[in-house]
């Protein structure tokens, strides 16, 4: 989806960002290491929820993907609403 997006947008502004909210490849990289040094170090600790038995890595994991998620969604829907607007100015001038 991200792809996508900057796709688009280098179509309408000819820059291409690698980075978004200040995270770029290096911080995702940098993610990926915690994570996995986390998954060493905690082991399979379980905790009883509503939803049943989750490890605290699965919450930090379903925290970060709605999290970079609703950005995403949100940052699409801002910049959907500009090139809208845009176009619509462009056909009146």
């Amino acid at each position: 989806m991200v792809s996508f997006f900057n796709l688009i947008k280098a179509m309408d502004t000819r820059i291409i960002k690698i980075g978004f909210f200040g995270v770029g490849p290096t911080e995702i990289r940098l993610g990926f290491i915690f994570y996995n040094f986390l998954l060493l170090t905690i082991g399979p600790w379980l905790v009883n929820t509503p939803f049943g038995p989750i490890s605290p890595i699965d919450g930090i994991v379903i925290i970060t993907v709605t999290v970079a998620l609703t950005s995403i969604v949100g940052t699409i829907w801002f910049e959907g609403r500009r090139l809208a607007q845009d176009e619509v100015s462009f056909r009146t001038d």
